[in-house]
């Protein structure tokens, strides 16, 4: 019998200040040379937690307190434990991690050939032709002309380019193993079918074997052979992809597989959609939209247009889905509903009243009436504050509170969200991915808004979190009579949510109409493709 190329046994991982509710507990699993392992789970269900313990990689916090891990012949298995000298042997060389968020890899100062050849060095231990080298790895993930790239800095790429450069990153020291932690989750539908792609050309061409994590199922189908699914640090499912997903025997992954097939609201009470506002009560009309960026690529300052001759009208209490891929211009149009983009033109109408440019020259209650909630709420929220501070001093801004009644105005705001008061306390960081989007929710509402622009808020959350944000916000629109404007990039979350969808494509709308007739009797081939891609077929 042919040894795995990856043993992982018995792992272990706990909390430093409760030792007696692990993340991880008793994980075991093998993998072949060639292979490829999907790790499906919720946030929280110890998945990251795992696949770093992999590579000794351990966040503040956890303690990796048992199991060992033997990747093919280095002899003794690799015995877990915080700083572990034999890991640093293998990590880069042997195994790779391709971590979710480029940011957290790219050094924002640095340009990317920099960054690329600084990498090579360190792994590589010689001075070899490292330009060659970049340049080539630089064609083998895509980039056509990778001497432009090298000149840039990762705030000049688009989501899918930095992507591709942290798999660079990665390749560099030639790993048997790549570790790929939630690497596709932020990207739109298209371009992740395009990183897929990519990443089935890598594992062939370089003979890797491959571990991705995700919490969405659609992902891993489409790249992995065999699939564990975990929940509260346990391993509840593992075998074959196909056997899993067509006969799931445990009940969480059968829940799951459901709301991958029927849309993430599957098995949960829908609110019902109002299907008829008060058309006689227009709040937004937006007529002849354009707008446009500064670029400064070829090193000059020159002007390109995203948005071309939007037109589309909202009634008050509607709901309007805006979907589309990154740099589609969905994202610069709520920035110009919201008067935070300053090179645009077209009459935009809020009521009866003309919007002015510039959300700082526009009334304040124009102001108040208009609010977004942030795809990361970790831009919402001054980390040196409290949940409490960052919406109280919104409170006392918009509403003019002080005191014990701001302070009460603050606690009312996180129940209607579903928040704990005691968590009012506690700083962004502290709380998981749903509480800090649920709190910057209760933000939002301060003030009373009459419309409220939600842009990608449940793009980085797993299923389960995604379908509890989506129905606090359908009752949130029907108890405080909400306009609602929904941006994503994944069409089956808007579906779940909106009344009617318009679907963006290079910064036009290539289609607008009720949402059921756009899901399942779209006119646009591009509909059709996002349609496809958002949905796991029988």
């Amino acid at each position: 019998m042919t040894s795995p190329l990856l043993a992982a046994a018995e792992i272990e991982i706990v909390p430093a200040d409760a030792p007696r509710s692990p993340v991880v507990h008793n994980a075991s699993f093998e993998l072949a040379r060639g292979g490829s392992l999907g790790i499906c789970g919720e946030s929280g269900s110890g998945k990251t937690a795992l696949v770093h313990a992999l590579l000794g990689y351990s966040r503040e916090g956890l303690d990796l307190t048992g199991g060992t891990v033997t990747i093919g012949d280095t002899g003794s298995p690799l015995r877990l434990r915080l700083g572990h000298d034999d890991f640093r042997k293998v990590r880069g060389t042997r195994i790779a991690l391709v971590p979710q968020a480029a940011s957290s890899v790219l050094d924002p100062i640095m340009t990317i050939g920099r960054q690329l050849i600084e990498v090579l060095h360190a792994v590589s231990g010689k001075d070899a032709d490292v330009h060659a080298r970049v340049r080539e790895i630089l064609e083998e993930v895509g980039f056509e002309e990778p001497g432009r790239v090298l000149k840039r800095y990762p705030h000049q790429l688009s989501g899918g380019q930095r992507q591709r450069i942290n798999l660079c990153l990665a390749l560099l020291g030639d790993p048997e193993i790549l570790v790929l932690d939630e690497a596709t989750t932020d990207l739109d539908a298209i371009t992740q079918r395009r990183v897929i792609e990519l990443i089935r050309r890598l594992k062939a061409d370089h003979g890797l074997t491959l571990i991705a994590v995700s919490h969405d199922l659609r992902v891993l189908a489409d790249l992995c052979e065999d699939l564990i699914v975990m929940r509260r640090g346990v391993v509840v499912e593992q075998g074959p992809t196909k056997n899993v997903l067509a006969a799931p025997s445990h009940e969480y992954t059968e829940s799951l597989v459901r709301r991958f097939r029927e849309g993430p609201l599957a098995g949960y009470e829908r609110a019902d959609r109002r299907t008829n506002p008060d058309d006689s009560t227009p709040i937004l009309d937006v007529r002849g939209l354009r707008a446009a960026h500064r670029d400064f690529s070829s090193g000059r300052a020159r002007s390109v247009e995203v948005l071309h001759d939007i037109s589309l009208g909202l009634q008050a209490g509607e709901s309007l889905g805006i979907v589309g891929e990154s740099g589609s211009g969905k994202s610069t149009f709520a920035r110009c509903v919201l008067g935070i983009h300053a090179e645009r033109t077209g009459d935009l109408l809020f009521g009866d009243a003309p919007l002015v440019t510039k959300a700082r020259k526009r009334k304040v209650d124009v102001r108040r009436s208009l609010q977004i909630v942030l795809q990361n709420p970790d831009s919402t929220f001054n980390p040196r504050l409290t949940i409490a501070q960052s919406i109280g001093r919104r409170v006392r801004k918009f509403e003019g509170l002080k005191g014990e009644q701001a302070e009460e105005r603050v606690h009312d705001l996180l129940g209607e969200v579903g928040l704990e008061p005691g968590l009012a306390g506690r700083y962004s960081s502290a709380l998981s991915g749903g509480q800090r989007q649920r709190a910057s929710i209760a933000r939002s509402l301060v003030g009373d808004p009459r419309l409220l622009v939600c842009d990608e808020v449940v793009s980085g959350l797993d299923v389960e979190s995604q379908a509890r944000v989506i129905q606090l916000l359908s009752r949130l629109q029907d108890e405080r009579g909400l306009t609602l404007v929904f941006i994503s990039h994944d069409i089956s979350v808007v579906a779940a949510l909106t009344q009617r969808i318009a679907v963006f494509r290079y910064g036009e709308i290539v289609e607008l109409g009720p949402a059921d007739q756009v899901i399942n009797n779209s006119t646009s081939t591009y509909t059709k493709e996002l349609v496809e891609a958002a949905f796991i077929s029988e």
